[in-house]
Order: structure tokens, then C-alpha cells, then sequence
């Protein structure tokens, strides 16, 4: 039972703050160091002199009231987080030591408890100890293996965390061998926390847009999936004017009108529609029936606008969430369209067996990076070379990504790494502001790409496209050390370091 609640409340807290944070490498760093101190610093207080019955009791109340502070982390995490003064990674662990760290501390002092309780003045005292910690392992093991794939897709992260608590609350029971009044006090608010967080997600997690009458926003979708948190907030109205906001986890991915012909072209899905339609022009043997590949499903902008746009064209997508298919099918206008496949999976791997999607396409849209989330399988050259693999002749694989120009050490590492593979890249963008975060749209073909004069639509008129002279990137690769990313070399989230730091919080 211990080793359960600890590692399932390690990787609920690991979801948790990489969710605010954007790292998954600052908060598994975080999350375990917290873990170890605070289960050292619990077993290094455990006593002799109280009661165990309680002791016991004690514990209880401890696990189930840590349980309420534990599902409090978002207000706590986003204050610490947006201190400033304090290193990035300084400002994590001081935020994950103040939510999760009382927890990790009670659960470290049932241990020295349950090892008084087996030992004895026989001689088979080590073979006893052996069993706890090989149950402990066992136990451990469950919770790492369980939590994430099934779970968390069950229960929703609120009521794992609440069910942690419950487990370890029995632990201390059993060891202070309590009647069942005691167990039921002490497992309480964890209960009632387990009923909202499996009935009401929403009311412990989800919040309204910013700028938002909360009267007027509606939760339709809220759901934990092995991978992230998805949820869909409505904003109410009149049905065309209606609009859905997709989240994954903390960040918003984009937003739809679900009843509208068309979703509305947020700037960067006019960017993108723009680049594909002109790259599909230039293909003119194929200009009635083009053929497009997505990777990342999200809200589904770019599909629908390009199918719009080529009546006769094809679109094929690889989404690897289960969930983010289920809201846009429910909640974000995505019907049936004979012209549309949907494949589940992960990119990379379906890139390469090819088994579930077709052969060959004009153009390869990546739309799987965030700001901070991105996979790092798919920027690296032997991801590029199995994409140009899968490109007819003379076509493209166009990659979103978002970065700031200064220090720009990802897009820097990312251009060196297309360069390698094709023979052309050109990098455009919607606007240009060196010191903010931007979306950078890579171009890359053995073919000249044709971007002159590109304009992206918008409800004032056209409006011209950002285009980055290949001169900057060399400038740029030469002042950061931009070198190609491989699969054995793709320390993605340090190259991000400074987006990180920028959108902690946020």
C-alpha cells in the first residue's frame, strides 16, 4: 500500500507540475528530488515515545488533510513560479517542496513503522525486512505502471491523488491496528475529494477563459488521458456565433466555432493554410487531388480549412491522443468526411512502419510542437529522412514551431538539422518581434520553395507574410553553435530552457 501511494502520487505530481511548468525534465527533477528529501526527512522523525494507535491516528488525519493541500497545487505553483529573482529551476523545486513535500515526508515516516512491526528477536528478523521491501517494490511498481495508462484515463488526476491518500491512510491503520472509526476520520477528505474529482472534475481543475463572463462559459469535455489533460470549455451564445476553446493540458491549443462552416483562422492557421496552398499550386500534375499529411490533430484547423479549400484533396492525420480525437469529434465540429483519415498513434512510429497511413503525399505538416511540448523524436535528421522518404518528388515538409529569435537555440539547432537533410529551407512567420515568442513555419523541399509574395488571410484583408533571409540563420547558427539534431543528440527542453523560464506560470 505505501509503495503504491508513493510512486502513484509522484507521477500524478510529475503530470501536474510539468503542466505548469513545461518541462518534463524540471519537474521529474523537481518532483524526485522533493520525494527523496521529504521521505528521508520523514523517516529520520519517526519516534518511539507515542502510542502507536496514535501515532496511526495521527498519520491519518496528516495523508487525508495533505491529500486537500495537494489538489490545491495550481494556486500555490503559479505564485511560486512567477517569482522572479530565483533561477528557473530553483523556483520549481521551492514550488513542488511546498506542495507535494508535507506528503512525501508522512509517507516517509510509515516506513520505519512497518519495519518496528516485523522485527522481532528471532533470526529470520532480515528475511522479514527482505518481504516489506520486496512488497514495497511490488507495491511501487503497481503505481508506476498503473497510474498513467489506466488510472489516470479512469479516475482523472483529482481522484488518484485522493485515492493515494485513501491507500495510504489504510497503511497507517493497519499498522496502528485502529478500529475502522479511526480509518473512516482520517480517509474523509480524501473521500469526499475521490466522489468530486470522479463527478466533477471541472470544479477542482478547469477555469473559464480570461476576459470571460463565468456565467457564460459551460466545461463539455474534461478528461485525463495517458498523456495529458484535455478539456473543452464553451463559451454560450448564439450556435454560429458559439466558440470552443481546446486545452492540453495548461496551454490552450486553439479555439473553434464548431457550428460555423469554417473554424476561424486564428493567425496562425492562416499562416499555415497560406504555406500549403501555395506549395500544392506548385505541384500543378496533381493540383486537383493533393494529398496531405498531419501530424498532431489538436483542433483540427488546418484539415478542414484544406479540405475546404481542395474538394478533390485528401488528408490524413496522426493524432496521438485518444482523447483530443474524442473532444473534436464531440465538441469541435469534426464529422465524418469520407476525404478525411484519422489514424491514432504516435508520429514518428507510424512515419516509419507506414502500415496505417498512405504511402506517399505532396505535403507533411508537423503540428505537434507547443511553445515548451515538443516531441523530441520528431526533430531530429533521421526523423527529416524518414518524412523525405515519404514525399512524393518535389515535395514538402512544412514544421510549426514556436521559439524567440534572440536567443533562438532551438530554431537555430532545428534549421542546421533540415539543412542536412534537404535541399532547400526557408523560414517565414506571421509577424516579427526578435524578443517574443513566435511562430517560425520551416519550409523544407528538394524542390525551390515559391513564397514570394505569400499573403495570409485575415478578417482586415490579406496580409504579407514574415520572411527570415537565409543570411540571418547563418548570422544566428554562428552566434549560438547551432549544430544538427540527431537521434543520439537532441537535448530539446535546454534549448528551450529560456521559453521555459519565460511561460512558467503561465
Amino acid at each position: 500500500l505505501l509503495g503504491f501511494a508513493i510512486l502513484s502520487i509522484e507521477v500524478v505530481a510529475v503530470r501536474r507540475v510539468a503542466a505548469r511548468v513545461g518541462s518534463s525534465l524540471e519537474a521529474w527533477t523537481a518532483v524526485l528530488a522533493v520525494a527523496l528529501l521529504g521521505i528521508a526527512i520523514g523517516a529520520a522523525r519517526a519516534r518511539d515515545g507515542v502510542p502507536r494507535s496514535t501515532r496511526a491516528r495521527r498519520l491519518a488525519g496528516g495523508v487525508g488533510l495533505l491529500t486537500l493541500l495537494g489538489l490545491l497545487d495550481r494556486a500555490v505553483l503559479d505564485r511560486t513560479l512567477d517569482g522572479d529573482g530565483l533561477p528557473a529551476t530553483i523556483r520549481v523545486f521551492l514550488a513542488v517542496a511546498l506542495v507535494y513535500g508535507p506528503a512525501f515526508a508522512v509517507l516517509g515516516s510509515l516506513g520505519p513503522r512497518i519495519g518496528r512491526a516485523v522485527v522481532g528477536s528471532g533470526s529470520d528478523d532480515g528475511r522479514r525486512l527482505a518481504r516489506v521491501s520486496m512488497f514495497s517494490t511490488l507495491g511501487a511498481l503497481v503505481g508506476t505502471l498503473a497510474t498513467a495508462p489506466v488510472l489516470l484515463p479512469a479516475l482523472r488526476s483529482e481522484a488518484v491523488l485522493a485515492l493515494s491518500a485513501i491507500v495510504a491512510v489504510g497503511a497507517s491503520a493497519i499498522i496502528g491496528r485502529g478500529p475502522l472509526r479511526r480509518f473512516a476520520i482520517g480517509a474523509a477528505p480524501a473521500i469526499v475529494v475521490f466522489a468530486v474529482g470522479l463527478a466533477l472534475p471541472s470544479a477542482l481543475r478547469s477555469r473559464p477563459p480570461p476576459n470571460v463572463d463565468p456565467s457564460a462559459v459551460r466545461v463539455v469535455f474534461d478528461e485525463d488521458s495517458p498523456y495529458a489533460r484535455v478539456a473543452v470549455v464553451e463559451v454560450e451564445g448564439e450556435p454560429a456565433q458559439r466558440v470552443s476553446r481546446l486545452s492540453i493540458d495548461a496551454r490552450v491549443h486553439g479555439v473553434v466555432a464548431p457550428h460555423a462552416a469554417l473554424p476561424p483562422r486564428s493567425i496562425f492557421a492562416g499562416l499555415a493554410t497560406a504555406i500549403i496552398d501555395r506549395t500544392v499550386e506548385r505541384t500543378v500534375e496533381r493540383l486537383d487531388a493533393p494529398m496531405l499529411l498531419v501530424l498532431g490533430g489538436g483542433v483540427y484547423a488546418v484539415p478542414r480549412a484544406f479540405l475546404a479549400t481542395h474538394p478533390r484533396g485528401r488528408c490524413e492525420v496522426i493524432e496521438l491522443d485518444p482523447a483530443v480525437n474524442e473532444a473534436a469529434r464531440r465538441h469541435l465540429g469534426l464529422h465524418g468526411d469520407p476525404r478525411l483519415r484519422v489514424v491514432e498513434g504516435d508520429a514518428r512510429a507510424e512515419l516509419a512502419s507506414g502500415g496505417g497511413i498512405a504511402p506517399t503525399f505532396d505535403v507533411i505538416f508537423v503540428d505537434a510542437f507547443g511553445d515548451v511540448s515538443i516531441p523530441w523524436t520528431l526533430t531530429t535528421t533521421e526523423f527529416a529522412g524518414e518524412a523525405k522518404s515519404r514525399l512524393r518528388p518535389g515535395g514538402t515538409l512544412i514544421v510549426n514551431t514556436i521559439d524567440a529569435f534572440v536567443p533562438g537555440r532551438f530554431i537555430a539547432a532545428f534549421h542546421e538539422t533540415l539543412r542536412s537533410v534537404f535541399a532547400h529551407v526557408e523560414v517565414v512567420g506571421a509577424t516579427r518581434d526578435d524578443a517574443e515568442l513566435q511562430n517560425f513555419v520551416f519550409v523544407a523541399s528538394d524542390a525551390v520553395p515559391s513564397l514570394s509574395g505569400l499573403t495570409r488571410a485575415t478578417t482586415a484583408g490579406p496580409v504579407p507574410i514574415v520572411r527570415y533571409p537565409a543570411s540571418e540563420w547563418e548570422q544566428l547558427g554562428r552566434r549560438v553553435g547551432a549544430r544538427a539534431l540527431t537521434d543520439d543528440f537532441a537535448p530539446v527542453e535546454s534549448l528551450l530552457g529560456d521559453v521555459v523560464s519565460r511561460t512558467m506560470g503561465r
